[in-house]
């Protein structure tokens, strides 16, 4: 039997062992703020909506199955611009209360698909319960706009950009374009030296310049 959801007022008087018993369903919104270390991740979180549907497993350990959705913006991987992000994490959890009953659990055969969460107190703490889930399932990526107007271009060790492909033409043709300047200047400038070392190598040939420096021919 499912009981209803309960009133936040009465968190203090329950704990996971009834709630497991009871196969109860606790149904919560948390505030935003109680969530520390979440919202240090966050450029803006909303209250999360929680729910927590308990049980207890063939080895009688109390298990629970959480649903939280939470409204947020996350800081852009490459520009650090805010997104807007639904966070919405889904996860199955066997509570043990201390690190040694939960090293024993990981020991057993089935200990595989065990996700084991170590509670200190005998008494629901939301926030304890579901805070580390809600970390671990932040996205590493939350903008995939590969055209957005803030996205840097990035530039490897050969030049290359992940720049859009009209702008990668643009500054190619442009490449091309200063090359071939530079070329043009190149062969005008040996045009214009070319009749003066020919008339430098005869006057040297006939003796009428220094063959060496500071040596003339007599």
């Amino acid at each position: 039997m499912i009981a209803p959801a309960m009133n936040s007022r009465t968190d203090g008087a329950l704990t996971y062992q009834s709630l497991g018993q009871r196969k109860a369903l606790v149904e919560r919104v948390v505030r935003s703020e109680q969530m520390s270390r979440l919202e240090q991740e966050c450029t803006e979180l909303g209250d999360l909506q929680v729910k927590l549907y308990f049980d207890r497993d063939a080895r009688y350990r109390v298990v629970v199955e959480g649903v939280i959705e939470a409204s947020a913006k996350l800081p852009c991987h490459l520009c650090q611009e805010s997104v807007p992000y639904i966070l919405r994490t889904t996860f199955n959890a066997t509570i043990a209360s201390t690190e040694e009953q939960a090293e024993y659990w990981s020991s057993g055969e089935e200990s595989a698909d065990l996700n084991i969460v170590v509670i200190e107190g005998p008494r629901l703490d939301i926030v304890e319960l579901v805070e580390d889930e809600l970390l671990l399932d932040l996205p590493g990526q939350v903008c995939v706009d590969l055209n957005c107007g803030n996205r840097p271009a990035m530039v490897y060790d050969d030049g290359a950009s992940d720049a859009p492909p009209d702008q990668r033409e643009q500054r190619d043709q442009k490449d091309k374009r200063d090359q071939k300047d530079l070329l043009e200047e190149t062969e005008e400038l040996v045009d214009r030296q070319l009749p003066f070392l020919g008339l430098k190598a005869a006057l040297q040939e006939i003796g009428s310049l220094p063959t060496e420096e500071g040596e003339e021919d007599i």
